[in-house]
């Protein structure tokens, strides 16, 4: 007994250090995340902020007006959003918008490489290292991804990197209640891996 608890403690604070690797939020309420400038900003998809640019020219009240907006323009509808009256689209830096419908479109990083990429709302953005090991996706948290047996967090485009984390592979996972849960569109994107 004492054993299992002592796991389950060491199994909350794994949670804990590793949810504060990326802001939480509250998927598409965008102004829980960070805002860096009137070009660069966040989004909150996945339960997560991500990094994200100013669409050109644009104005909005809600998320709505974006998506019908510009449908046609070459933003995938599902990756734009309404924040701080500006239209804003998940991007990567110094980069044009790369569309993609699995993973392997946006290439895959290596396990010693520190960034990486994933698709997102049919975009490729920008990933980190966490330096947790895994073997399937619900041990790297919410919004994360397992890639080549290493963990990657959704970027924000602000938190720099951090050697510090230790490797979790022999700690048991959180699987209780809403553990990681995402809506029935993630898991429509989670489909097309």
């Amino acid at each position: 007994m004492k054993l299992y608890a002592a796991a389950a403690t060491i199994a909350a604070v794994v949670v804990i250090v590793h949810a504060q690797i990326g802001e939480p939020c509250k998927t598409l309420n965008h102004d829980e995340c960070r805002n860096q400038n009137d070009l660069v900003s966040s989004l909150c998809f996945r339960r997560k902020c991500i990094r994200a640019e100013v669409i050109p020219n644009s104005s909005c009240r809600r998320n709505a007006q974006c998506r019908r907006r510009y449908r046609r323009t070459g933003y995938p509808r599902r990756a734009v959003g309404c924040r701080n009256s500006k239209c804003y689209t998940l991007s990567f830096p110094e980069t044009t918008v790369k569309i993609c419908r699995r993973h392997s479109d946006c290439g895959v990083a290596l396990q010693d490489q520190t960034w990486g990429y994933m698709c997102v709302r049919r975009i490729c953005v920008v990933v980190l290292r966490s330096n947790y090991s895994c073997r399937r996706r619900r041990s790297c948290g919410i919004g994360g991804r397992c890639m080549n047996d290493v963990c990657y967090d959704l970027w924000n485009g602000f938190t720099t990197v951090n050697n510090a984390l230790v490797d979790t592979e022999d700690l048991p996972e959180y699987d209780g209640p809403d553990a990681f849960a995402t809506s029935a569109e993630e898991l429509q994107d989670d489909m097309a891996e």
